[in-house]
């Protein structure tokens, strides 16, 4: 069972093994109708009239709070223990 510490170091329980085996990834159909390729290209072009520095200034700093809500989601499931390598299926393996 994964064990995770609150702000007073306590050590809590996670969520039963039943709802930590449903899959966290995005079915292939159901990502493809997320963003469509068209919108996405859209959003990420300079909009006419934009300091392109100070749009990326803005898209950076909204990208890394994105990042960081992400990455606190993970850390509250997956530790050493848990997680030994964070992979993107069996073929990959990212080492950082």
């Amino acid at each position: 069972m994964i064990h995770n510490r609150n702000r007073s170091g306590s050590s809590s329980t996670n969520p039963p093994p039943s709802i930590m085996a449903q899959s966290l990834s995005i079915s292939p159909p159901t990502s493809t109708l997320l963003i469509p390729d068209a919108v996405l290209r859209q959003a990420v072009l300079l909009p006419a009239g934009e300091d392109p520095n100070e749009w990326i200034a803005a898209n950076l700093t909204d990208f890394y709070s994105q990042l960081n809500l992400l990455y606190g989601s993970v850390t509250q499931f997956c530790t050493p223990d848990s997680c030994p390598t964070m992979s993107a299926g069996p073929k990959f393996d990212y080492l950082w």
